[in-house]
């Protein structure tokens, strides 16, 4: 390991402490104060951990990591959103042994996520797999059949003796040591093990704190995925680090009763939350008038969204909706962020409400942002994700010439900071997170390609959508965020949230077209009606963008592809359209309308 002494001063120049660091000092200074509040269910079932029980559980939990693996070896980690996973995390950072967080299998034969992460495990080939005694067994059942996996050593966290703290070595991880692997949401085929170390996750806490302007007074609630950066970095570690409360309960309380978030916003006095755009939406569409007055979210200072394109119309709607109970659309704190730079890059202030602009589509589709009227025909909104804190170099780069863009020319968002990742776990890669710029004034500056499309405009940063998934139709570019908008507005029983717009090339089909796939709030057999559907949306599209939809398919509520952040998988949901496995029971192929069972 790195000498201790080496580990405080930063790439940046600041003097920082690691998260553990952090930790272990306010285990020491106020061990008594409760650290996190886990809630069990909506009757006021809750599990409190304080610092100094979470500094005995850790060493415990290490001592017996030590002996089973050396530093640097990984663990993977498989327990359901609560406390265990948290000391589990921390056990890990004390032992110096990678953690590798990551969804428990579920017991369904089909469960998606567990190919997942069996690619994962065979990528990050950990030495031990850390779980719960309850999990355990059927967890070991379904990773068997995978010979790559025959030698894992399990350990059940939950059944480690008492007074095992003892037998703890005193280890200081150095600050550029790796923590943990963040495998990335999966939008692609194969995950990647994004290689976090413990300066560049201090670096990129501390400037959330700073973003966010957070004090140790705040009280952060989240009901966010503890396998996402967003969710383990942003609300579970942020609070750690600063000292601040947190109450966190499982995102399936959430999806199953999103009143259960604002709920407990309300009930323990939260000033700071978030989630990604879809949750705002959801809180909409699923809390009644009547629940809405049962809440007080008066407290609320930091509403943040990010980790998927933030829309104007949902923030609004959302601010419509919660007014009476409270809510200040002050609140509200666009950002970005990703996996790659940790977690944080940029984001609004503290109180400052969220800023949208409408720009002129025919220019935008021509990489370029001319301001119009908001509201006006042909017209795109867009809102702003901020600035950085000028910790990060952010610049849009032609990705072809690599070249800086000028203001309001759409390009790659390339990234430079002291927390942009060390790279991905045994994928070597020279232009990633190794890219370097064709301009002389910036000869040999490394940056992080995002592969995210954006633009500066009046000194914040827009987001446009994704290079992969940037949609070419007669030479004018076309984001699929907006297509998306317009079909999911463009027909009542069309979902919002859940649609899919990509183009499917020459390589797979006769010709270039244009696919939607789209999920409704309730399924319907009649034929009638699924073809007023299917026009709704070529119509809708035809006068917005003024491109045609050759292929629409609509699927079941819930069933489209989308990462653990929420975000949709455009690429998943192609492949599995021309595989015949979507969950489909109405579509519109080139003209012709079919039916077909699940």
């Amino acid at each position: 390991m790195n000498a201790p002494d080496k580990a405080r001063m930063d790439l940046d120049g600041r003097n920082r402490p690691t998260l553990l660091e952090a930790v272990r000092a306010r285990a020491s200074a106020s061990g008594s104060e409760i650290a996190l509040t886990f809630l069990v269910n909506d009757a006021g079932g809750e599990a409190t951990l304080t610092y100094a029980e979470l500094d005995q559980r850790a060493r415990a939990s290490a001592a017996v990591l030590q002996g089973l693996a050396d530093a640097g070896e990984r663990a993977v980690l498989l327990y359901p959103p609560g406390i265990d996973f948290v000391v589990a995390l921390f056990a890990c950072f004390y032992a110096g042994v990678i953690a590798v967080p990551a969804y428990p299998p579920g017991s369904r034969a089909r469960d998606r996520s567990l190919q997942r992460l069996r690619r994962l495990l065979e990528d990050a080939t950990p030495r031990l797999a850390l779980t719960l005694s309850s999990l355990r067994s059927e967890t070991e059942r379904v990773l068997s059949t995978d010979a790559n996996l025959a030698g894992l050593q399990w350990v059940c966290t939950d059944t480690i003796a008492e007074g095992a703290e003892h037998g703890y070595s005193e280890l200081e991880p150095g600050a550029n040591e790796l923590a943990f692997l963040q495998y990335t949401s999966g939008s692609t085929s194969q995950p990647r093990g994004v290689m976090l170390t413990h300066s560049g996750l201090a670096h990129n806490l501390d400037t959330i704190r700073r973003a966010m302007s957070l004090t140790a007074r705040d009280r952060i609630v989240s009901w966010l995925p503890p396998y996402h950066d967003m969710g383990l970095i942003g609300s579970i570690l942020t609070p750690l680090y600063i000292g601040a409360s947190l109450v966190f309960m499982s995102p399936v309380h959430f999806l199953q009763r999103p009143s259960s978030w604002l709920a407990a916003v309300s009930r323990y006095r939260g000033t700071v939350t978030g989630g990604p755009n879809f949750a705002y939406d959801l809180c909409v569409q699923k809390i009644p008038i009547e629940a809405r007055a049962m809440l007080d979210l008066s407290s609320l200072e930091v509403a943040f969204v990010g980790a998927e394109p933030v829309r104007a119309h949902t923030l609004d709607g959302f601010a419509a909706a919660f007014g009476s109970s409270g809510f200040n659309p002050r609140a509200f704190f666009p950002c970005y962020g990703l996996a790659e730079a940790t977690l944080y890059v940029t984001g609004g202030q503290r109180g400052g409400g969220f800023q949208a602009r409408s720009f002129d589509k025919a220019a935008y589709e021509q990489r370029q942002a001319i301001d119009v009227t908001p509201g006006e025909r042909g017209s795109v909104n867009l809102v702003s994700c901020g600035v950085s804190d000028g910790s990060f170099e952010v610049c849009i780069v032609d990705p072809d010439a690599r070249t800086p863009c000028d203001e309001r020319q759409v390009g790659e968002i390339w990234i430079s900071g002291p927390s942009v990742a060390r790279g991905y776990w045994q994928k070597p890669d020279d232009d990633t997170f190794q890219a370097e710029l064709l301009s002389t004034s910036m000869q040999g500056r490394k940056f992080l390609r995002t592969g995210d499309l954006g633009f500066f405009c009046a000194g914040s940063l827009y987001i446009s959508g994704r290079l992969k998934d940037l949609i070419i139709v007669r030479g004018r570019n076309h984001y699929p965020e907006d297509i998306e908008v317009t079909v999911e507005s463009c027909h009542p029983k069309i979902k919002g949230g859940g649609c899919a717009v990509f183009s499917i090339s020459p390589g797979e089909t006769i010709s270039e077209q244009i696919a939607v796939v789209a999920e409704v709030l309730r399924r319907t057999d009649d034929a009638a009606e699924i073809h007023e559907m299917v026009q709704a949306v070529q119509k809708a599209v035809a006068n917005a963008h003024e491109i045609h939809v050759d292929i629409v398919v609509f699927i079941a509520p819930g069933t489209i592809p989308k990462t653990s952040s929420g975000k949709i998988q455009r690429i998943a949901c192609r492949r599995a359209l021309l595989a015949g496995e979507l969950n489909e029971f109405g579509r519109n192929s080139v003209g012709t309308l079919t039916n077909s069972a699940t």
